[in-house]
């Protein structure tokens, strides 16, 4: 539920409890009442004549029910009103069986009449009293529990405690929160602890006029008020612990999730090390421990003087497999750490393995970087040698690659694009499991898209050290991605 249709609900509520109370039955409703008052005044009328006998003074005894009536439903003033108006009929039309009242009758009447219309006009105006207030109570609990800012506490009780009684000042004191007053102080006067759960927010300070004292059930309700703020309070305080302890749990599921990952990340990397290894292990076995082997051969043999057995073509033969050796080992020595990336940066490295990919393979590859992107730490130029090596082993078509930072400055962003990727993009997260991996491992991402019919990869590589993604885990703040259309198009001065 939106807020703003809980604030359209909250004063359909209010709006509901102004119009809808009290509650009555049909019987009960006022027109009701009033016609059935109506009425029995004059069956009781129309007896008093047609009865001749001693009957008709009992039956002007029913004069009081009708009375009564008027006074439970209009109040005081109409019970003495209507009790006065009975009496008046009674005394100047006399019925047949009572032709003349004496004084004596006319006082007992007007006793009886009198008694039954204030009592019951009395009932009715407290009942109406209480009524009121009970109201007031109401829709001060629902303003209070509906409450939105805490801070306007202090200014709503205030304004319900003069909407409920009549005072000439009130003072509201919150923990927290600026004080409240209206009014000074004149006559009887009241302190109230604004308090829940032995949990004390405040006070509430109510004076009366010098002419009016606080009576009983004014007292009971400003209690009332003060408990009901009480609790409004307390369910802000709770209200906030409970959001205080969803965030932390929140934040301790994103640690869990983000430490499963970890491991999951680390594993990766482990079987791709193990299978780097294997491969290294194969490639010193299979050519530079042959070609050593047979160099050595040669050696021997001419130690021992067998020189007129080695002709000139064996001799180069052995130079040759040597010099491809040594070619080889370099070139593994390079695929594990490229010297050139410590020595000269990360984009004249990269100019350098372009350059190769486009004379070995005819591949067109086009570099767009940001100035100013020689003061990367060396992680994240490691990182972002990675990214784009086995991005080009893992798209074996022309590439364009854009590199820059993002407009916070907090993250390297890197876009690999090709229009022409015949392969499928489930192969290509496949592949590139190990680079995503890696990226995880040091707090960034990588995400690959379809852009028409080729491919889009856009990593993320924050420019913060390692080790705080991981003691900070928890603070995974979305940014935004490097597109092919809003990533940097300066092209770096080596590029053609």
């Amino acid at each position: 539920m939106s807020t703003e249709e809980a604030k359209v609900l909250d004063s359909g509520a209010l709006e509901l409890l102004t119009v809808a109370t009290p509650i009555r039955r049909w019987l009960e409703r006022r027109p009701v009442v009033l016609g059935a008052a109506a009425l029995l005044f004059i069956v009781t009328f129309a007896l008093r004549e047609l009865v001749v006998s001693d009957r008709g003074v009992m039956v002007g005894l029913l004069y009081v029910i009708p009375v009564a009536l008027v006074g439970l439903e209009l109040g005081l003033r109409a019970g003495v009103a209507a009790s006065a108006g009975t009496l008046l009929l009674v005394a100047l039309h006399p019925s047949s069986s009572d032709p003349a009242l004496d004084a004596l009758g006319l006082a007992t009447r007007g006793i009886a009449l009198g008694a039954v219309g204030v009592l019951a006009g009395r009932f009715s105006d407290r009942m109406r009293a209480v009524q009121s207030h009970q109201e007031q109570l109401l829709r001060s609990g629902l303003e209070l529990a509906h409450l939105a800012e805490p801070d306007t506490l202090a200014q709503m009780l205030v304004r319900q405690v003069r909407q409920a009684v009549d005072v000439a000042h009130v003072r509201v004191e919150l923990a927290g929160a600026p004080t409240v007053a209206f009014g000074a102080p004149a006559g009887d006067s009241l302190c109230l602890p604004i308090s829940s759960r032995e949990s004390r927010f405040g006070t509430l300070q109510v004076s009366a006029s010098a002419e009016h004292s606080l009576r009983s059930e004014e007292r009971l309700m400003l209690a009332t008020l003060a408990l009901q703020a009480a609790v409004a309070a307390d369910n802000h305080r709770l209200l906030a612990a409970e959001r205080e302890r969803v965030a932390l749990q929140t934040d301790l599921l994103c640690m869990r999730r983000r430490l499963q990952d970890q491991f999951r990340n680390a594993g990766h990397i482990l079987d791709l090390h193990e299978r780097e290894r294997r491969g290294i292990a194969d490639q010193l076995h299979e050519q530079a421990a042959q070609a050593m082997a047979a160099a050595l051969l040669v050696v021997g043999r001419l130690e021992r003087g067998i020189v007129d057995e080695l002709t000139q073509a064996q001799l180069e033969k052995v130079r040759h497999s040597v010099r491809d050796c040594i070619a080889e080992l370099r070139g593994l020595a390079g695929s594990l750490r490229s010297p050139m990336l410590e020595e000269l940066g990360l984009l004249p490295t990269l100019e350098r393995l372009f350059e190769r990919e486009r004379e070995e393979r005819s591949r067109n590859i086009d570099l767009y970087a940001q100035e100013n992107l020689s003061q990367l730490a060396a992680d994240v130029e490691i990182s972002a040698y990675r990214v784009v090596e086995e991005a080009l082993r893992a798209i074996p078509a022309s590439l364009t690659v854009r590199i820059g930072v993002d407009e916070g400055g907090e993250k390297l962003l890197i876009a690999i694009e090709s229009d022409d990727f015949e392969g499928r993009r489930e192969e290509l997260c496949t592949n590139l499991t190990t680079t995503r991996a890696r990226l995880e491992m040091v707090g960034g991402s990588l995400e690959i898209s379809r852009l028409g019919q080729g491919i889009v990869l856009v990593a993320e590589i924050p420019l913060t050290s390692w080790l705080e993604p991981l003691l900070d885990g928890v603070k995974d703040t979305p940014g935004g991605h490097l597109s092919p259309h809003d990533a940097p198009r300066h092209a770096h001065p080596s590029v053609g």
